[in-house]
């Protein structure tokens, strides 16, 4: 498991920087969509039974053989964090509208819109695998 949340760890999203004024100088609000694209040693993972050829198949440091049938997870206590370290959170608060699943089955679900992010430049993103104890 451990491996696998590694893996995880690993998987690459995009992120665009937000930078947007509007004329009278006052900060407006943005959407930022997070693109999930879940990879093992640089391979997209393609998902499939151990017989099936397409599947991604590869093998860990440690020798282990990995065969992905199915691969889900998911994200929350979303926060960005700006030039100056600041962290705006999204939604923290409420894992009906600041978490979600993330199904490499589904292709849908590999982007997240996150709504309403206040303009700034910001330099990268913080989340959580699962949900935080209340």
């Amino acid at each position: 498991m451990q491996n696998l949340k590694q893996y995880l760890l690993l998987s690459a999203f995009s992120l665009g920087v937000i930078s947007c004024q509007n004329s009278d100088d006052n900060p407006v609000a943005n959407n930022v969509t997070l693109e999930f694209k879940n990879t093992f040693k640089n391979e997209t993972i393609v998902l499939g039974g151990s017989t099936s050829g397409t599947a991604t198949t590869n093998t860990s440091a440690e020798g282990q053989v990995h065969h992905f049938s199915e691969l889900k997870y998911v994200i929350s206590n979303i926060r960005l964090v700006k030039a100056d370290g600041n962290e705006v959170p999204y939604k923290v608060n409420d894992l009906d509208q600041g978490a979600t699943v993330i199904d490499q089955s589904k292709p849908e679900t590999l982007r997240y819109l996150l709504s309403n992010i206040p303009a700034g430049e910001y330099k990268k993103i913080k989340f959580g695998l699962g949900v935080k104890k209340i």
